[in-house]
């Protein structure tokens, strides 16, 4: 890739922003996310879900269901993991009850929703399944199919084709994405989590960091204090030769947004970059990616993030 030419990039939702991802990069299937809603209190568990990233037809989505009851059968113990119940509540929705030991139970939701795989599950105490299964139904119905993705303003939380209404005291997103030559993008996005006490760069130069630890040989390409979507960022730009016996370089960059007030329009964004990555077949590339290449691609995504109201 000539890093002077014009990249073609693709639009997509993280959160409540957008980033321009080049076309070559291949979407992880699922994007995932942790919720609690505001106004089941302090001791209420979190939900924990994956929303696919492409249409899932119905056959598609009945065969991934019989395989995941399948399996939790297959689990399934006497005392513990016990899969209690497995019901039906429309044709594009089942509940599975797993009961982890006494009255401890996980609640697994599976649904096609605007032709999207979801699957979500939450944890409950007390025999409080019911009530648990009543907050995986809800939390489904709030999710609705994304037509805005080529750009506007979103009302909610993107997860893969979907975004998540509604108000929240927690809510995260992950997504990922990969190209044949090796290299992926990563993202992790944290509403309400604030500033991490040792900031990044203190964090990968400082004395404790794995690094320094393992004593490896690295580069770095680039360490500075930036702005993303208007936040104030910092960004650590590296490589070094990480496998054994071989000369291809690994880069590892990573950006980390600070700001003074977590929230909706300044949420916590993490950016990671790795390059010489194994692929399907488990091999990794034969060649390394140089510098200015790596940096291009970087920056590219980088600068393009911004607030979806934008």
């Amino acid at each position: 890739m000539n890093p002077n030419a014009e990249i073609k990039t693709l639009t997509h939702c993280i959160g409540r922003h957008y980033v321009n991802i080049p076309d070559s990069f291949v979407e992880s299937s699922l994007a995932t996310g942790i919720f609690k809603e505001s106004n089941y209190g302090r001791q209420a568990q979190s939900i924990d879900v994956a929303v696919s990233t492409s249409k899932v037809s119905k056959s598609e989505y009945l065969k991934k269901k019989n395989s995941r009851e399948n399996e939790l059968r297959m689990l399934s113990g006497e005392v513990f993991d016990k899969l209690q119940m497995v019901r039906g509540v429309s044709n594009d929705l089942a509940i599975f009850r797993i009961q982890r030991m006494d009255d401890a139970y996980i609640s697994e939701v599976s649904a096609l929703h605007e032709a999207s795989m979801v699957t979500a599950r939450l944890a409950s105490f007390g025999n409080q399944f019911e009530k648990a299964e009543e907050r995986l139904i809800n939390f489904v119905s709030r999710l609705k199919l994304n037509k805005r993705i080529g750009g506007g303003k979103i009302s909610g939380f993107c997860l893969g084709r979907l975004v998540l209404a509604g108000d929240f005291e927690r809510e995260e997103g992950e997504y990922s994405f990969s190209d044949k030559g090796g290299i992926r993008v990563s993202f992790k996005i944290e509403t309400f989590t604030r500033n991490e006490a040792v900031d990044l760069l203190a964090r990968v130069s400082g004395p404790k960091s794995l690094l320094t630890i393992f004593k490896v040989e690295h580069k770095v390409l680039r360490a500075r204090e930036l702005e993303v979507a208007g936040m104030r960022a910092q960004e650590w730009l590296s490589s070094a030769i990480l496998q054994d016996e071989s000369d291809v370089q690994t880069h590892t960059f990573e950006l980390q947004t600070k700001r003074p007030t977590p929230g909706k329009l300044e949420p916590l964004i993490s950016v990671t970059l790795t390059t010489a990555q194994p692929q399907g077949n488990g091999m990794y590339p034969e060649k390394s990616t140089p510098d200015k290449e790596a940096i291009a691609l970087w920056d590219g995504i980088v600068n393009s993030i911004r607030l979806s109201e934008d």
